[in-house]
């Protein structure tokens, strides 16, 4: 019994060790923060130690559709008409869903879902030419791109 008591209290000493240790603990690594705007997303995206430039030219910032997640504080989306990708920021520094504070910048890259080319077809703000080429560089199936030049035949006559 008087074992198992010493071996609780060495236990809980290296409990509160460790909380102290980590309560005082520098970050992993250091990380510029961005403002939570669409400025700071552009800052992000135009310094090279955070992104290669040359993606960064790819996806041609002043045509880009930039907007926040309504639910999220320091995310937000970059669509690209020129290449029909959209890029989720992740900006550092800020809340998460789950209440813990991001420590770093980050960003992923991936295709923006069909019922948003379909509306971009039918409101006319991206042209047959445009998904053609989106389909080239492996952004949109052949069946979507399809389906799309069906909705564009309808505002051109078949011509463009």
């Amino acid at each position: 019994m008087v074992a198992e008591a010493k071996t609780e209290k060495s236990i809980q000493q290296k409990i509160d060790a460790r909380h102290a240790l980590e309560a005082t603990a520098k970050p992993k690594f250091e990380f510029k923060k961005y403002p939570d705007s669409k400025a700071g997303v552009i800052a992000f995206l135009n310094d090279p130690k955070e992104v290669q430039q040359r993606f960064t030219k790819s996806l041609d910032l002043p045509t880009c559709n930039i907007h926040a997640d309504p639910s999220v504080v320091g995310v937000w989306a970059v669509d690209s008409m020129k290449i029909g990708v959209r890029v989720i920021i992740y900006l550092g520094g800020y809340k998460d869903p789950f209440g813990k504070i991001r420590e770093g910048n980050d960003f992923e890259e991936g295709g923006l879902p069909f019922s948003e080319m379909k509306d971009l077809a039918n409101r006319e703000e991206v042209t047959l030419k445009q998904f053609t080429e989106w389909e080239k560089a492996g952004n949109i199936s052949p069946e979507d791109l399809k389906k799309l030049k069906q909705i564009c035949d309808r505002y051109t006559g078949g011509e463009e």
